[in-house]
């Protein structure tokens, strides 16, 4: 086992080879532009009690296919949830 230097009592990993001398990253590399779809199209459904939210999403994905960019379930009262679909497409734009 190759000799580790302890800090605290605890030992320290050695260096990766492609870092120099365990030091961070001082900057962040962010693209120039992040590309986001334009006309995302918000489908809301519910309240939808908790047994159907599976039924309700699969719903939603058969009528909008791979245009759905994100779901969002929100709890309501009473145990009910309100689903909203976000999607990069207009209406009709779904595959078969």
């Amino acid at each position: 086992m190759p000799d580790r230097t302890r800090i605290g009592g605890s030992p320290q990993p050695d260096s990766c080879a492609n870092t120099e001398s365990g030091e961070t990253a001082t900057s962040s590399s962010v693209p120039d532009k992040i590309s986001a779809p334009e006309g995302t199209v918000t489908h809301r459904s519910g309240p939808v009690p908790l047994y159907l939210i599976a039924q309700a999403i699969s719903t939603g994905v058969h009528e909008h296919g791979d245009g759905i960019l994100a779901v969002h379930i929100r709890r309501t009262r009473n145990h009910q949830y309100l689903i909203t679909l976000f999607t990069g497409k207009e209406e009709g734009d779904a595959h078969a």
